[in-house]
């Protein structure tokens, strides 16, 4: 490919890949990013100016004076105006409720020796103030606490009366419908007797019609029930003698049939017994034949055997003589 086509193609991936990431929210400080050879994103934080392939995730709110920082390869929570630095967010809760703690403790000293110094300095002077703001707060509170009784009585009476004002008018209303409907359903009620009335009269004079007109026809099937049980009985008996004749020459076609198999059987039986008597007897004469050349063999090398042996015999007598020529000669040559 060209490089102009390679550069289309990598700016499509890379339109195609931010597409993808414009729906995913990023926390602050974090940018989604194309690499220019693979097309993969990566993500890019701007304040620690690092990178990564997984898709980083909201972190929870730190204290103030805290702040997350990257030491020797790793991410650790540090707090420069005091020196300290933890690696989780539970030692900083931990430092937190440590620093909660002594600042309650710290407080809890002040207060008392506040109270110690106020009694040696002027004891009765701080009573007396003391009083006279407990006795200003209680006049305060039982002023305020009769005029909110009020306020809530006057605003209590009110709501009764409103609510009493419409249950009435709820009532009146509820019994003008209800009158209304009784009327309603008077009407209803002797306009539907009427009808039913009516219904059932026109009633009575269909099934009268329906039960006249059953009759007729009820004469009416019981005459073609009589002729089609005559015609039926006369077709059953023609049907009947037809079959017997049916039956009767089948059966005797059944007979011979049977028989004529039953020749066949014993003609084939006897041909089956000719054939294996006739292949009994090849068998025999094969193995007769088997048995004559299985003697030849054996007589052929019984002889083979014995002239291996007498070659044998020989061939050591032989051996034997010049074993001794050889040693009368020696015996010679020595003397």
């Amino acid at each position: 490919l060209s490089p102009v086509c390679l550069g289309s193609l990598r700016r499509a991936a890379k339109d195609t890949q931010m597409q993808k990431m414009r729906h995913i929210r990023l926390p602050p400080d974090w940018k989604a990013l194309v690499e220019a050879q693979t097309g993969k994103v990566y993500f890019l934080n701007t304040k620690l100016h690092t990178t990564q392939w997984e898709t980083p995730t909201f972190e929870p709110t730190l204290p103030r004076g805290w702040e997350r920082v990257k030491i020797n390869g790793k991410m650790k929570y540090q707090n420069q105006q005091r020196n300290q630095t933890v690696d989780t967010l539970e030692g900083i809760y931990a430092i937190s409720l440590h620093r909660e703690i002594r600042s309650r403790e710290q407080e809890d000293r002040v207060e008392r020796q506040k109270y110690r110094h106020a009694h040696r300095a002027s004891l009765k002077k701080l009573i007396e103030e003391a009083k006279r703001n407990r006795l200003e707060k209680e006049a305060k509170r039982k002023t305020k606490r009769k005029v909110t009784r009020k306020v809530r009585q006057e605003r209590s009476k009110a709501i009764h009366r409103i609510l009493r004002e419409c249950c009435e008018v709820e009532k009146a209303r509820r019994l003008k419908q209800d009158a209304l409907r009784k009327k309603q359903r008077e009407k209803n009620r002797d306009a539907r007797d009427a009808k039913r009335q009516k219904e059932l009269g026109d009633m009575r004079d269909m099934i009268d019609v329906q039960w006249e007109a059953r009759l007729d026809d009820e004469d009416n099937r019981k005459a073609n029930r009589k002729e089609q049980r005559s015609s039926y009985a006369s077709n059953l008996k023609k049907s009947t003698n037809a079959q017997r004749d049916n039956i009767d020459e089948k059966y005797q076609d059944r007979l011979e049939e049977a028989r004529q198999r039953k020749e066949d059987e014993m003609m084939k039986r006897e041909e089956d017994m000719l054939r294996r008597e006739e292949a009994a007897e090849r068998a025999r004469e094969v193995r007769r034949q088997q048995q004559e050349e299985e003697e030849i063999r054996q007589k052929k090398r019984a002889a083979e055997r014995a002239a291996e042996e007498e070659a044998a015999r020989k061939k050591k007598e032989k051996s034997t003589e010049l074993r001794g020529r050889s040693s009368e000669i020696a015996k010679a040559h020595r003397g």
